[in-house]
């Protein structure tokens, strides 16, 4: 794992990632968000000047309709989105969506709080994503199965509306609960209750975003009757409420 380097300043801005250069193994940091009135997803990437030796591959980090992770590249193909739970927390999904504010009211126009705004928020994820990949470095042998993973993302992704328990994740993972809890953090940096809060919240924010759907009926999309409950979980984990949420992405 590369040492803790120093992002300096933003050397370049692209519209479109098509347009960087991924064979200089830059430091990037992708924004995108889906622009409701075009019915498209829309990106910035701010390629930074890195204080450090030269990297071995491409750093992408960024985030997606205000969550955050990394993105991988292969030549001629579009960018792949991989949200991380390690790096989706309050302060770097109120960066984000500000910075998208920004983004969408200037463009990439030469805006020094746009530029400040993005080195703060990619010199905040490479530091949580270090320390990500070093727990993972630590902790390679135990845990819960790639695959094992796989079908429990599946399993929380098609009950969305409905509660789930942790006894039903332990049983498709082939554990007890006790030792269910204990290995799923260590193979995911996110206790069980954390995975699926986020994967709720992650629908809410697609539908907060993508449509114009009631709050209310979004809450209960997501497994919220109570649309108070709904609201308070939704700005713990964002630090935003719903309605400040979709007025930011949608306006």
């Amino acid at each position: 794992m590369d040492e803790l380097g120093k992002i300096s300043l933003v050397e370049e801005i692209y519209k479109h990632p098509s347009q960087v250069p991924i064979h200089r193994n830059p430091v990037l940091l992708v924004i995108t968000y889906f622009d409701i009135d075009q019915g498209t997803q829309q990106s910035f990437c701010f390629r930074f000047r890195y204080d450090h030796h030269p990297r071995s591959k491409p750093l992408l980090l960024g985030t997606e309709n205000g969550s955050c992770g990394e993105y991988f590249c292969q030549p001629g193909q579009p960018l792949v989105f991989k949200e991380l739970g390690c790096l989706t927390d309050t302060l770097s999904c109120l960066i984000s969506i500000h910075l998208v504010r920004e983004l969408r009211a200037n463009g990439h126009a030469d805006v020094n709080h746009v530029h400040h705004m993005a080195i703060s928020l990619m010199s905040y994820l490479m530091k949580k994503y270090r320390d990500f990949k070093l727990q993972g470095q630590q902790n390679q042998t135990g845990g819960i199965a790639p695959f094992r993973l796989r079908k429990i993302e599946e399993y929380v992704l098609s009950h969305i509306s409905s509660p789930v328990s942790i006894a039903e994740l332990a049983e498709i993972a082939g554990t007890s609960v006790y030792y269910f809890v204990r290995t799923f953090r260590q193979s995911t940096g996110e206790t069980p209750h954390q995975f699926i809060a986020r994967h709720k919240m992650n629908r809410a924010k697609e539908l907060l975003t993508q449509t114009n759907m009631k709050i209310i009926q979004i809450g209960l999309e997501v497994g919220y009757d109570d649309p108070g409950h709904f609201a308070r979980v939704f700005k713990r984990h964002l630090g935003i409420t719903p309605s400040g949420f979709r007025k930011i992405l949608q306006t």
